[in-house]
């Protein structure tokens, strides 16, 4: 039997600091990869920005070598 869990949403702290982080980037070199489009914008709760994770790991995915190689820094 499959659930319908909703979709995490994760904070930039969780994407690229800590043990756990999905991308090895700096911050600067996080937004920069959305503004060229190679990761998806962030929601708006209030302030505060958040991504679904589902979102960021397609995108991952979907990077050359299918996430294995890191988001270009330039």
């Amino acid at each position: 039997m499959q659930t319908n869990q909703p979709d995490r949403l994760l904070r930039i702290e969780e994407i690229i600091t800590g043990k756990s982080r999905l991308i090895p980037l700096s911050r600067t070199a996080f937004y920069a990869a959305i503004n060229r489009g190679e990761l998806p914008k962030p929601k708006k709760i209030g302030r505060t920005s958040v991504w679904p994770e589902s979102e960021l790991r397609a995108a991952i995915a979907a990077l050359p070598g299918g996430g294995s190689a890191e988001v270009s820094v330039s």
